[in-house]
């Protein structure tokens, strides 16, 4: 059985073969080309009306960006089954639902989540995910309605820093400029007002650079810590209204036939490497140009990134240095340029004396990665949602 969760443990193999037994119920399933599984909570009772998702992975183990993902929601015990499949590798996650969020494993045990093939039963543990909640007002105190609120997570659980910018679907305030997050995983969180940060600007706030809680920029931000079903109140935005200057340029590709959407471009303090913001280029924008809005005087790294569409190729330009002072920086050009490859053969070479079994592994089951002995640059950084 495997887990999105447990780690899998260690079989010891003998100099005589020993007899295998496999329930009649996997080998039924790998007949029928089924993934099954069941999703709990904490006490290990099944959550019902979880959404599952299910998709074939590439050669780089992610999910493939042109299939649509099958879903089947739990059943009133938490189980789920997926029928009718290719004898293929596919990944298998869930949709943050409920308040409900993965439960944290330490560091010493986490392993990859999949793939998974079929046949395979997985269980999947999840628990509540923390609250934070505040109120943001003008700096007269009144309450600010309709705004936009973020919380961004910057460590895990154990406090090591999080590489990937996690930030989700931004919550509005109410009449009393009151907002709520739900459902979120253990961690540090950094909660700020969406003055046109990640090009979804506010309204009547347009332009304004971002106000981290409690009334601060990014860099002497609080940081807010969330634990398994804990709620946090009381975290506050005292909005400080200054007014943001933008960056602008355009992308440039090596290959100039090649169309830059889904192309993104961040933007980060150069002395601490906090993210300042970032835009996406989407299809039929003129000129592949991108603007960033609501930046403060400072230093900054500028990069774009992107994934091939129809490969595993990968494409960054290098950082290009801007100083923000008093107006407005444009004409930034960012030349995207291929990632270097690492590429091999596997050879599986057969061992005399272990017994073979008949659930036989997949080539493509093999894992190869490579890793970095030094932390990854913000070009390699990527943004992806909590909920």
């Amino acid at each position: 059985m495997r887990s999105l969760t447990e780690p899998s443990g260690a079989s010891a193999v003998g100099m005589i073969c020993t007899v295998l037994l496999f329930s009649s119920f996997l080998i039924a399933e790998a007949q029928t080309g089924a993934i099954t599984g069941r999703v709990v909570g904490e006490d290990g009772g099944g959550l019902p009306n979880i959404t599952v998702y299910l998709s074939p992975v590439t050669s780089n183990r992610s999910a493939a960006s042109n299939y649509q993902p099958e879903t089947v929601a739990t059943d009133e015990e938490g189980k789920f089954r997926f029928t009718g499949l290719e004898d293929r590798l596919y990944s298998v996650n869930v949709t943050y639902s409920k308040g409900y969020t993965y439960r944290p494993v330490p560091a010493s045990e986490r392993i990859v989540r999949g793939p998974y093939r079929v046949g395979d039963h997985i269980t999947i543990t999840l628990v509540r995910g923390g609250v934070i909640t505040g109120r943001v007002t003008t700096s007269n105190g009144e309450p600010m309605i309709g705004v936009q609120v973020s919380a961004m997570k910057v460590k895990d659980s154990e406090g090591g820093p999080v590489r990937d910018i996690v930030s989700g679907r931004p919550r509005t305030t109410d009449d009393r400029g009151v907002y709520r997050f739900y459902g979120l995983a253990p961690g540090a969180y950094v909660v700020f007002t969406r003055g046109g940060m990640y090009g979804w600007p506010i309204s009547a706030y347009e332009g304004y650079a971002p106000t981290y809680h409690p009334s601060s920029p990014r860099e002497t931000a609080t940081e807010i810590t969330v634990t398994i079903g804990g709620e946090v109140n009381g975290v506050d935005i005292r909005y400080r209204g200054e007014r943001g200057y933008t960056v602008s340029g355009k992308v440039l590709s090596a290959a100039p036939a090649t169309p830059n959407a889904g192309t993104s471009v961040g933007i980060y303090n150069a002395s601490t490497s906090f993210q300042a913001g970032t835009v996406s280029i989407r299809s039929g924008d003129g000129q592949n140009g991108f603007t960033i809005v609501g930046l403060t005087d400072g230093e900054y790294e500028v990069i774009a990134r992107r994934a091939g569409a129809e490969s595993d190729e990968y494409f960054t330009s290098p950082p290009r240095r801007v100083t923000v002072k008093g107006a407005d920086v444009g004409g930034v050009e960012l030349r995207l340029e291929p990632l270097a490859s690492v590429s091999g053969k596997v050879v599986v070479e057969a061992s005399p004396g272990v017994c073979e079994s008949e659930h036989k592994p997949l080539l493509d089951e093999i894992s190869v990665t490579a890793r970095r002995d030094t932390p990854p640059p913000p070009a390699l950084i990527l943004l992806r949602p909590y909920q």
